[in-house]
């Protein structure tokens, strides 16, 4: 939960990717990309379009945008070489408090190397998609929440005027903390939802 307007929510989320970064472990990404370049995949060469504008079917590093609704929904659909077919949404719905922000990862698994794939890097694929949302949350506004984890923003405030200011502010460190839920849908479909 975010107390922020739903298109102030949305803002990082719009300019994710390329030059931006992925707000939380970047070099992991970079990573992925040169092993998907390796294996003959795109990589994370393409960057994106525009630093801001985004549209159905823009590419976005190793992503294509899959579905696009102002302040709203961005999906992205992976064009990385993986057993299986991938997705990365995120979602900005208003609140009375401000907006919430959901994101989804979604992987449809290629027989048992996609389930290898998916339970073998869960570890990794849950800290950076709960680290991920946790930078979009707080670079979206003032962030509802609990007490123990306000020491998180005050790092996090701090962290990010040093970074700004050696590193042009490409990606963020710290926050709050999210609900997540994981879901595993008909055995063929692993899902993993967070929601701010």
């Amino acid at each position: 939960m975010v107390q922020a307007e739903p298109a102030r929510a949305f803002a990082p989320i719009q300019r994710i990717g390329g030059r931006q970064g992925w707000y939380f472990g970047t070099w992991l990404w970079y990573l992925r990309g040169f092993l998907d370049l390796l294996v003959g995949g795109v990589g994370m060469r393409r960057g994106r379009r525009h630093p801001v504008e985004l549209r159905a079917g823009d590419p976005l590093d190793c992503w294509r945008v899959e579905a696009w609704e102002e302040d709203r929904l961005l999906r992205l659909s992976a064009e990385m070489k993986v057993a299986g077919r991938a997705w990365l949404q995120f979602e900005v719905e208003p609140d009375e408090d401000g907006g919430r922000i959901t994101q989804t990862a979604v992987f449809d698994p290629l027989g048992l190397s996609g389930l290898l794939y998916w339970y073998g890097l869960y570890p990794i694929h849950w800290l950076i998609f709960r680290w991920m949302l946790r930078a979009v949350a707080a670079r979206s506004g003032v962030w509802l929440m609990p007490l123990e984890t306000r020491w998180f923003a005050a790092l996090y405030n701090s962290l990010t005027r040093i970074h700004s200011a050696f590193c042009n502010g490409s990606m963020a460190c710290f926050a709050g903390d999210p609900a997540v839920v994981w879901k595993c849908t008909s055995g063929l479909r692993a899902q993993r939802r967070s929601a701010i």
